[in-house]
């Protein structure tokens, strides 16, 4: 079954924003399980009417909505910063200034955020992140783990900022897969990708 949903917002900023900023606006859509097509278009508001778009200014993204066991672990979005200040805080004391582009800083270093949903209270749990290169001379894919203390209150939510020091690795573009483990249970999220690239200038 084929359905169309449109949905319109508007969002501003004070000023114009920089070459690594963004402005994050975040949109709750009800879907049922199954395969899905998005587009995001993105016009100026001060444009004129009718006017044409210049390229970049839409992206196409095929999104899978999958049915989870109740109460399987489940991990959010996974933001990518170049460095651990700015001024959006997802709550917990943390503040981050998302890269849209996904860069990491000039020495290499990227800071990871993520949420990951219905952990054993108190337990702990295992994050694993797997980099691939796209570059065939980039060298070999790497895995990363990391431990940490899931919550102890009810909300069985974890908020997770990590330190990825790429500076050893050459330059370019990667694939990241993020998964969570919860190490009581054995459970774990389903995998989660998203784009990363190395952009190392520092000597």
């Amino acid at each position: 079954m084929r359905f169309l949903l449109r949905s319109r917002f508007q969002a501003a900023t004070s000023r114009v924003l920089g070459r690594d900023e963004s402005l994050p606006v975040r949109l709750a859509v009800d879907l049922t399980p199954g395969q899905y097509r998005y587009t995001l278009l993105v016009r100026d508001s001060r444009s004129v009417q009718g006017r044409k778009l210049r390229s970049g200014n839409f992206k196409k993204v095929n999104l899978t909505v999958r049915e989870l066991t109740a109460g399987a672990p489940a991990l959010s979005d996974v933001a990518v910063a170049a460095d651990s200040g700015g001024t959006w805080s997802p709550g917990g004391g943390v503040r981050i200034r998302p890269s849209p582009a996904h860069l990491t800083g000039a020495d290499g270093v990227a800071y990871v955020y993520f949420e990951v949903y219905n952990l054993t209270p108190g337990g702990e749990y295992t994050t694993s992140i797997r980099l691939e290169p796209e570059d065939d001379d980039a060298g070999d894919p790497f895995e990363l783990t990391f431990p940490g203390d899931a919550a102890t209150d009810v909300s069985r939510m974890a908020r997770r900022m990590l330190r990825l020091d790429l500076q050893d690795s050459a330059p370019g573009n990667y694939t990241m897969q993020v998964i969570i483990t919860d190490e009581v249970t054995g459970a774990s999220t389903l995998p989660y990708y998203t784009p990363i690239v190395v952009n190392r200038t520092a000597d």
